[in-house]
């Protein structure tokens, strides 16, 4: 659009909708994932259906914490819940679903993709969610810190 002070009209109107979900690549350093565009602000949105697909490096597992989580709280997680799947296929192994307001555990994927699926029904909406994630060395290849290490035993030996 160029404009000038030779007209003036009435101008144009135009709205933007910013998509949940999407594919995203899990490195060393942190990133993060918003249950929707304004949280703080506003509520997540009412009837949405959302899927985040994370990949990191083959030789990677996916690591996941979530620092802020206010659900929908229901007894069977029906309604408004964020389930995790470990791997590309949903038959694979499902962390969740979650909903309510609770505290959920670090989850380290035991392959190297999750997916994150969050939805919504139409009634109650609530602040939703952030979640933290980053790649992550298998576990049997992670090295003890030099704090964390067993120091080889010494003996004492006296002679007489």
């Amino acid at each position: 659009m160029l404009t000038d002070e030779t007209n003036s009209e009435a101008g144009f109107n135009a709205t933007y909708e910013s998509e949940c979900g999407g594919q995203l690549y899990a490195e060393s350093s942190t990133g993060f994932i918003y249950s929707h565009a304004y949280y703080g602000d506003r509520k997540y949105e009412k009837s949405s259906k959302c899927q985040w697909e994370i990949i990191a490096d083959p030789e990677s597992n996916v690591k996941l914490l979530f620092t802020q989580f206010s659900l929908e709280s229901e007894d069977t997680c029906e309604y408004d819940f964020v389930a995790i799947f470990d791997g590309e296929k949903r038959e694979k192994k499902m962390y969740g679903p979650f909903c309510g307001d609770i505290d959920i555990e670090t989850i380290i994927t035991e392959s190297n993709k999750a997916i994150i699926e969050f939805q919504t029904d139409d009634t109650v909406e609530q602040k939703g969610f952030i979640i933290e994630y980053a790649s992550s060395r298998p576990v049997e290849e992670r090295k003890p810190s030099k704090f964390g290490s067993k120091r080889p035993s010494k003996e004492l030996i006296v002679e007489s």
